[in-house]
């Protein structure tokens, strides 16, 4: 909506959704617009696959992708090429490469409430001290502590790069445990 008001150029707007993570200087808004991709389904459950989610993540973010900046449902190329499909299961996982390499962090937006900026605040008093008293044992709990705090304050998902990019294979039949040939991003 932001956008919308401030009649952001349609290729501005693409950029910051897909990839605002990676821009020089990236403000808070521009990050904030990678939580567009973050919309997909997620299991947190004890004995669930968390690899099996991931990968249904970005297959999310690319049938998504594709049905809203390229106009193209690519379903059927996820699995198998087709004599009549333009696009094959190679095309298909190197657009896919793009997302495979992207974290899922929060990001901490706007002020705490009173509360916990005391607490924080409190929490961060104390590691000063205990810096001073040469305690690395407590500096550390004290530290992971504070980190807790922290993440109780106000927050959005957002997507960043990975400092390493994942190998990205084609998905023999679209099954993520079976790998194919290695592919890199592209299109």
């Amino acid at each position: 909506i932001h956008a919308l008001n401030r009649d952001l150029p349609f290729d501005r707007f693409t950029v910051e959704q897909l990839a605002g993570d990676l821009l020089p200087n990236a403000t808070v808004e521009q990050k904030t617009a990678t939580g567009f991709h973050r919309n997909t389904l997620t299991n947190k459950e004890g004995g669930v696959d968390q690899e099996e989610f991931r990968v249904a993540a970005c297959v999310d973010r690319v049938t998504t992708t594709a049905k809203a900046w390229l106009g193209l449902t690519v379903g059927c190329c996820q699995c198998h090429d087709h004599k009549y499909d333009p696009l094959s299961a190679k095309d298909y996982y190197s657009l896919y490469a793009f997302f495979n390499s992207a974290a899922e962090p929060t990001l901490p937006i706007g002020k705490a409430p009173p509360e916990l900026e005391r607490q924080i605040a409190a929490m961060e008093a104390r590691i000063a001290y205990l810096r001073m008293g040469g305690d690395d044992e407590a500096v550390k709990k004290a530290l992971a502590e504070l980190k807790k705090l922290e993440a109780k304050g106000p927050s959005t998902l957002v997507m960043r790069e990975l400092p390493k990019p994942r190998d990205t294979y084609v998905q023999v039949r679209g099954d993520f445990l079976r790998n194919g040939d290695k592919v890199t991003p592209g299109f």
